[in-house]
């Protein structure tokens, strides 16, 4: 027991915040994990009154095909109300998608029903503006103009990707089973019964997708959330709107090889830590292969590879440049490969 709040007061003094329920039940043995897993990907999902991005006292306003939008956070809700010249709709914004490191997108209850905002906050322009994909269709309505209602699939695929616990038998979701963002069970299934035991002195080790696994599985376990090949297939999507779906751009790659374990999702990233924003850090994945006698070595540079090779992408729409995970000699006068 001393040892278990010793190691809780060392993991919780790194940062001077109290760890997440899940942090709490893994820090006792895997203290460093366990503080990691409240990095970025365990702020996927929130309460939109502590977003991040709208702070209590700050309101967002946008002007958008003929609709006035604004968000405001009076520090107990986030109040989101759109108008045109004759009406008005108001609701209270419940959650927040997204770090808000590219983006952040939010989720409204009307009726019964879930609904994604029109609108999101986008910090490049530290503003809002129309989420992905709405600006498709011109609003015909003013509940329209407000959102777009959330099927019973959207909200599996949603919630479901950026919490965790939530999954039910059958096929549905439990939003009041869930917890708002990626915690260690949701990659490793049987964490929960792994502590249960751990604390019994048992060893029931958890399922740890990387270990013994191809850069196939690995890619389709990831993509899970962030699109597999087959996924980006099947929707339809092509041209620079799949920059964003990195194991789907990677599997294109002419380097990859679904056997291969030196290139796949977490040779470049460890899911415990945020991503590496330093193009450097990435030359050691780069040259576990390109080095002579191998493969071809690079007659440009000897660093900074993918700053070359996966060029950062502008997504129309998203205020943001995705890195693309499409590993190629890149040339500007060519189109954006699918």
């Amino acid at each position: 027991m001393y040892r278990t709040l010793a190691l809780l007061a060392a993991v919780s003094s790194l940062s001077g915040a109290p760890l997440s329920r899940e942090g709490e039940k893994c820090a006792p043995c895997h203290p460093q994990a366990a503080w990691e897993s409240d990095n970025p990907m365990a702020l996927t999902l929130r309460p939109a009154v502590v977003s991040g991005w709208l702070p209590p006292g700050r309101a967002l306003v946008v002007e958008r095909d003929g609709y006035h939008y604004e968000m405001a956070n009076d520090g107990k809700d986030v109040r989101y109300r759109v108008r045109d010249d004759k009406s008005a709709f108001e609701v209270t914004l419940k959650w927040a998608f997204g770090t808000g490191h590219s983006g952040q997108t939010y989720v409204y209850e009307h009726q019964g029903d879930l609904y994604e905002s029109r609108v999101s906050y986008y910090p490049r322009i530290e503003g809002l503006d129309l989420t992905l994909g709405a600006a498709n269709e011109a609003p015909s309505s003013l509940p329209e103009a407000a959102g777009r209602r959330m099927s019973a699939g959207d909200v599996r695929e949603c919630f479901g990707c950026h919490s965790s616990h939530g999954y039910r038998d059958g096929g549905g979701f439990d939003l009041e089973a869930m917890t708002p963002g990626i915690r260690c069970a949701h990659c490793h299934s049987g964490a929960d019964e792994h502590a249960r035991n751990a604390a019994l002195g048992k060893l029931t080790p958890p399922a740890n997708p990387a270990r013994n696994s191809s850069s196939e599985d690995i890619l389709n376990f990831c993509g899970t959330c962030h699109r597999t090949w087959a996924d980006v297939v099947m929707m339809g999507i092509k041209g620079v709107n799949t920059v964003r779906f990195q194991p789907y751009r990677l599997s294109l790659s002419q380097c990859y090889s679904p056997m291969d374990p030196r290139l796949n999702c977490v040779q470049c990233h460890d899911p415990h830590r945020a991503v590496e924003s330093d193009a450097k850090a990435y030359d050691r994945a780069c040259l576990a292969c390109h080095r002579p006698g191998e493969q071809a070595l690079c007659k440009v540079a000897t660093d900074g590879c993918v700053d070359c090779h996966m060029p950062k992408t502008e997504l129309p729409g998203a205020h943001f440049a995705f890195r693309d995970h499409y590993i190629r000699v890149h040339r500007d006068d060519q189109a954006f490969p699918d």
